[in-house]
């Protein structure tokens, strides 16, 4: 620890050090002494980080900077043996003084800063260009400005959306990439290029890129490793989402390293407490249609939907004067036969009794009560099944049927429920990726020429089963799915911060 009292001295015992240390000539002793004072001086302690940045931005953006930062060194190295305090500077002549002022040091080491930044402003070439921007801002040396179609994009530059702002960008060797409501560094050096997402949404399409030099986008929560694919990421303070389009990505998880690879149709959600597992992303055979309720992309609600943070990105919150009708064809639902119904929800403890939250007409519907347990309410024409409970026990004559949850799940948290008629003839409920219910029949459910799709609300519009809660992406497909693949669709969600 340096000895040195005298604020001015202190001060330029520091710069010496400085020097030393930026041309790697600092002994153990004289690190150890520079890691003290940055301790005691946080303002010294951001200068060195300035200086540093400098430095590793030079190099990692142009290959050919070493060169430049050799010549700049060399002559802080000379000032450095001929300024007092250094290991080659005696203490006699430190006395006589005869020495070049410590401040010119300083100068020389803040005209280097200068040097460096203007070099890099004026040699970084043009890696590619704007091809559509809407409300969005480049920063570039510091400066921001807004930045227009046509605009060359350089190493270093950070492209940031203004609100939810949006820019379509074209590299030099044809990778697209679209970004969304967020922010996103460039740079570019002998590694390869690579990318830092902040809290948005970018969709990539990656050309091949030269072996050894391979694409890498950097997250809060992941690392991918591109070397020519299509995808999208979305990134925020909860979890970091892969979806792969074609192509493989290597991820790893930024927590812990552990890393897996991506292949085409899969998807992976890398947030804390969850496992890194890729599961199918589309699951495409027999959907009918995905309905995510996005804000921008809501069906047509009635009422004043709000949107609530969901599992699969944003979803929307519904109270009784708030649904959605989606009207489905014969073809897209043909009867007899089997489907599926999934939706993730979260419901209100304040609810009260039943409520449909998802429903096809009113002869096959996702339900809860205000506890917390999820129901199958379904249609069947078979022979009546006295195994089976009745939705209405005292009708002997009625069809109407229900499955339940043993079990109520935990309050104010989000679930996935799907309901299904599979092609063995059996009504089965599933709740976070697990069957809890299951009726077999020798009927078949009810026949409708048309068919809806009703969100938030009971299809035949009951005024006593209207629900109260949250709710984000609603799946529909004509078939029934395997047990794999509900599972899959559970892990694809993410519980959100509150």
């Amino acid at each position: 620890m340096s000895t040195v009292r005298d604020p001015a001295q202190r001060r330029e015992h520091f710069d010496v050090l400085l020097a030393a240390w930026l041309v790697d000539d600092a002994s153990p002793g004289d690190q150890a002494e520079l890691h003290a004072l940055i301790t005691a001086e946080p303002a010294w302690r951001d200068e060195l980080l300035a200086i540093y940045s400098q430095h590793r931005q030079l190099a990692a953006l142009h290959s050919d900077g070493a060169d430049f930062v050799a010549g700049v060194t060399g002559t802080l190295s000379v000032a450095s043996r001929r300024v007092p305090g250094s290991r080659r500077f005696s203490r006699r002549r430190r006395a006589a003084r005869n020495v070049f002022p410590v401040r010119l040091l300083a100068v020389a080491a803040g005209l280097a800063a200068a040097l460096v930044m203007a070099w890099l402003a004026s040699a970084a070439p043009a890696i590619g260009r704007a091809e559509r921007v809407d409300s969005v801002q480049v920063v570039r040396s510091g400066r921001t400005r807004a930045l227009v179609v046509g605009d060359d994009l350089r190493a270093g530059d950070r492209i940031q959306a203004v609100g939810r702002g949006s820019a379509a960008l074209r590299f030099d060797d044809g990778t697209f990439l679209y970004l969304t409501d967020g922010r996103l560094d460039l740079a570019h050096g002998a590694r390869g290029r690579s990318l830092v997402l902040a809290k948005g949404t970018l969709i990539a399409d990656v050309a091949r890129q030269p072996a050894g030099r391979p694409l890498v986008v950097d997250t809060a929560h992941a690392r991918l490793t591109v070397l020519g694919t299509a995808f999208t990421v979305e990134d925020d303070a909860d979890a970091t989402r892969l979806h792969m389009e074609h192509g493989r990505v290597q991820l790893a998880r930024i927590a812990d390293g552990a890393a897996i690879v991506v292949g085409a149709g899969d998807q992976v959600t890398v947030a804390p407490g969850r496992p890194l597992v890729a599961v199918p992303h589309a699951l495409a055979d027999g959907l009918v249609g995905v309905w995510d309720l996005e804000p921008e992309r809501l069906p047509n609600f009635r009422g004043q939907p709000l949107p609530v943070a969901g599992p699969r990105g944003h979803g929307v919150r519904v109270d009784r004067a708030t649904f959605a009708e989606v009207v489905l064809g014969e073809d897209d639902l043909p009867f007899p036969g089997t489907f599926a119904l999934a939706a993730w929800v979260r419901s209100d403890p304040g609810m009260v009794g039943l409520a449909d939250f998802v429903t096809l007409s009113d002869y096959f519907s996702l339900r809860c009560d205000a506890s917390g347990r999820f129901m199958l309410s379904y249609i069947d024409f078979g022979q009546p099944d006295p195994a089976a409970e009745r939705f209405w026990p005292t009708r002997q004559n009625d069809y109407n049927y229900i499955l339940r949850a043993p079990h109520a799940v935990a309050a104010r948290a989000w679930h996935h429920v799907l309901g299904q008629f599979t092609a063995e003839g059996s009504y089965e409920l599933y709740v976070d990726g697990v069957l809890v219910g299951s009726h077999r029949t020798s009927g078949k459910v009810r026949h409708e020429d048309r068919h809806a799709l009703v969100i938030g609300h009971h299809g035949g519009f009951d005024r006593n089963f209207k629900f109260v809660g949250d709710l984000d992406e609603v799946r529909v497909y004509r078939r029934g799915l395997a047990t794999d693949e509900i599972r899959a669709l559970a892990a694809a969600g993410v519980q959100p911060s509150p």
